[in-house]
């Protein structure tokens, strides 16, 4: 059950536009709950990988619900949740690839859905994702819209990756994030988009410091 009195404050944004590490920050200065989305989709990606599953699953309805409802009833994800060894694994490209190719379709979008009411609770919430603020909390006290160059996206992606020792090709990283883009825009279902009630910070000549300045002036004010 949805608790809709506890306070949410959704972060979206395309991959790498830094929302994730934005969304740590905010809630730690509010002292709120944080759900990073990605990290629902990843771990049923990783459980796949780690199953030795087809690496074209996706392509087969019948076997990937099977999977998906595994991962769900057994609460897997709360199983990796609880393992701090996984998050050094699963943002990497291949299951960042994975789990983008997962979440255009519908059903399994709507069976992990229930996963990220999970972490509504008090005193509030900040979320980050590509559709926080228009599917899974469209009624969100605070909604927030990261945008930032691909060039810049990439860079940073690329030290994000750099940090876990995985390396890779401008170029290559480049055509995958593009790729990840087009898809979290033109899938069917919750593609990726601003909605007009969402307050738009483009990061791309900001320091995170500057963007965290920006967010919290709005945040105290809507609060307020």
């Amino acid at each position: 059950m949805i608790n809709k009195f506890v306070p949410v404050i959704t972060i979206d944004g395309p991959s790498a536009s830094g929302k994730s590490t934005i969304c740590k920050i905010v809630s730690k200065i509010l002292g709120w709950n944080i759900l990073s989305s990605g990290l629902i989709y990843r771990s049923f990606a990783f459980f796949l990988k780690k199953n030795k599953i087809e690496k074209y699953i996706y392509q087969d309805y019948n076997l990937l619900i099977r999977y998906l409802n595994i991962f769900i009833y057994k609460d897997v994800f709360f199983y990796f949740l609880k393992d701090n060894n996984i998050f050094n694994q699963i943002y990497t490209s291949e299951i960042d690839n994975i789990a983008s190719k997962l979440s255009v379709y519908y059903f399994v979008r709507k069976l992990l859905l229930p996963y990220h009411y999970f972490f509504r609770k008090l005193p509030g919430l900040v979320a980050d994702g590509r559709d926080m603020g228009t599917m899974v909390f469209p009624n969100a006290n605070i909604k927030i819209f990261i945008d930032s160059n691909i060039n810049i996206r990439v860079k940073r992606r690329m030290l994000q990756l750099q940090k876990n020792n995985i390396y890779v090709s401008f170029n290559s990283l480049k055509y995958l994030i593009k790729d990840r883009d087009d898809r979290d825009c033109n899938r069917f279902y919750a593609p990726l988009y601003c909605s007009n009630d969402m307050f738009i910070i483009d990061s791309t000549l900001l320091s995170i410091e500057q963007v965290i300045d920006n967010v919290m002036q709005y945040v105290y004010k809507k609060l307020h």
